[in-house]
């Protein structure tokens, strides 16, 4: 399949802002061409050339240092901060005594009164502080939950009236769904989680491509099959999914049969409707056109899968799919915090959206089996990642991370699969409020067999240039000490001059944080239990920055 994108290197991404070396690289006096554009050869890097840094170029009127004040202000801004969501429960494998719960956070300086409905009855009515989180217990749609033992079952897709909350706020808020939130439990902990980020309203297109993982099968037997939840926002909206070549469904609600690779499927979506399609087992979802003609919202994942397939131990996969219109050309991507505060393995895939994009590793080490080149609709693997690296292309692509299951860290058996999203350099962001549930806790267990105390197993992962002044819950970076609460200071990301610092986060304010940066940064907000995790970005700008003319 043909895409074109044009723009993507005019209008929103404008200037040519080099990333100066970091010691230990050094200007070579020969440039060389390239599809990324003209800068200078980085010697001791693989003679690749640095990127443009994806400049950001807001809309007139619009300033990217303040975080709107009004709900039209949100709109204008386009970012993860807005006045009106769809909270959408999607299939999990977990015991519905632990809750879905959504979290929304007030980053303004005005009380937020937020309502929560579906099919037009109240569930919430709350008034939230500024820069504090609430969070919010909502009862399980269970058509879209699916069932508790639905493992070694083929889960039919459904489509649901009413099928999602509705969450409106007088003044911009943002909001995260965890499924579920809590971790911990009378008998046993609840061992399936993972956390969404959720997109206003007024960030929400119609034109997506399918970020996920593929389904989940072993040795020939098919365990659970991937899912897309996708949420109408306004009524009449016709969508149309156009499976990848790996993408097949199951039947059920809109679907009639079992449509294969590369096949069509039509349907209507009304105001809060959901139609959650579900893959077999042996299906990949990601690289599937959902075109709408109105703006609907996409969360990708699985209710439950190991990762590896053949690593234990199981848990929920789920993610926002961002619009196409936002992703990105330019990437860092850091080893993710480790249950115990080291650095922690993860598997990255790469979700191509143009035929021809060239990808290039300008600041260090390709990742082992990274691609060079990426089709429209084209899925890479990256299983062996032993360092964190910088990608540049020549199109937009997207990335997304999944942690790897708890028994290849015997020194804990804490964490499992989780699904998240890695921000683009261009989306990046100075000021977010995130929640870390209070709940996920760790604990070491010696070589002798003796256990540790437990202690905190939320961290945030914080990628910056080097040198930006970092401010969390009102305390300086710079002023935590290392080892009990900064894990990972300055850690270099290749020889470029971003760098990941990595904070183990305290239980205070219920688990609610608010960072400011001095220049935009990008962030992941983590967290461990026995045999579970969550991941998901703590946030990032949504702004439209590459045209992908006619898709459909």
């Amino acid at each position: 399949m043909t895409r074109k994108l044009g723009g993507a290197r005019t209008g929103w991404l404008a200037g040519a802002v080099l990333l100066w070396a970091q010691s230990g690289c050094t200007q070579s006096d020969e440039p060389e061409p390239s599809p990324f554009g003209s800068a200078p050869v980085v010697a001791g890097c693989e003679d690749e050339v640095l990127p443009d840094d994806g400049l950001l170029v807001m809309p007139e009127g619009v300033d990217v240092a303040e975080e709107p004040a009004t709900c039209a202000q949100a709109e204008a801004s386009r970012s993860y901060v807005g006045c009106d969501f769809w909270p959408t429960v999607t299939g999990n494998v977990v015991d519905p005594n632990y809750e879905f719960v959504v979290a929304v956070a007030n980053t303004g300086t005005q009380a937020a009164l937020v309502s929560i409905t579906r099919a037009g009855l109240p569930y919430a009515e709350i008034e939230i502080s500024p820069n504090s989180i609430r969070k919010i217990e909502l009862p399980w749609v269970d058509e879209l939950k699916g069932a508790v033992e639905a493992i070694g079952t083929a889960v039919p897709s459904a489509s649901v009236l009413d099928g999602a909350y509705h969450l409106t706020s007088s003044v911009p808020v943002t909001a995260y769904q965890f499924n579920p939130l809590r971790y911990t439990g009378e008998l046993e902990p609840s061992y399936t989680n993972d956390a969404s980020l959720l997109i206003p309203s007024h960030a929400l297109t119609g034109t997506y491509s399918v970020t996920g993982y593929p389904g989940w099968h072993n040795d020939g037997f098919a365990l659970l099959g991937p899912f897309v939840a996708i949420t109408g926002t306004e009524d009449n909206t016709t969508v149309e999914v156009k499976l990848s070549a790996t993408g097949n469904l199951v039947s059920g609600g809109v679907v009639v049969g079992n449509p294969g690779a590369g096949s069509q499927t039509r349907f209507t979506l009304a105001r809060g409707q959901v139609v959650q399609l579900f893959g077999t087992a042996f299906a990949d979802l990601s690289g599937s056109l959902v075109l709408a003609d109105k703006p609907i919202q996409v969360i990708s994942g699985i209710p439950c899968t190991y990762v590896p397939s053949n690593m234990e131990a199981c848990d929920h996969l789920e993610e926002i799919v961002m619009p196409l219109e936002s992703w990105g050309r330019h990437y860092f991507v850091g080893l993710p915090s480790g249950a115990l505060g080291d650095r922690a393995d993860e598997v990255i895939r790469f979700y191509g959206a143009v035929d021809g994009t060239e990808l290039q590793y300008p600041t260090g080490a390709k990742p082992n089996g990274a691609p060079d080149r990426l089709s429209a609709g084209e899925v890479v693997t990256v299983w062996d990642t032993s360092e964190g690296f910088e990608v540049l292309a020549s199109e937009a692509f997207a990335i997304n991370t999944f942690l790897q299951g708890a028994v290849l860290d015997v020194r804990t058996l804490a964490g499992d699969p989780a699904q998240s999203l890695v921000s683009s350099v261009e989306q990046y962001r100075k000021h977010y409020v995130f929640i870390a549930p209070t709940d996920y806790l760790v604990q070491e267990v010696y070589l002798d067999g003796t256990i540790g105390p437990f202690q905190s197993g939320n961290f945030v992962d914080i990628t910056h240039e080097l040198g930006t002044s970092l401010v969390l819950d009102g305390v300086s970076v710079s002023e935590l000490p290392d080892g009990t609460s900064v894990v990972g200071r300055d850690e270099s990301i290749g020889c470029s001059n971003y760098v990941t610092t990595r904070i183990r986060l305290s239980d205070t304010f219920e688990g609610a944080h608010v960072l400011k940066a001095g220049s935009p940064v990008g962030i992941q907000v983590i967290g461990y239990g026995e045999f579970t995790s969550y991941q998901y970005p703590g946030g990032l700008n949504v702004t439209a920055i590459a045209d992908f003319g006619d898709i459909r």
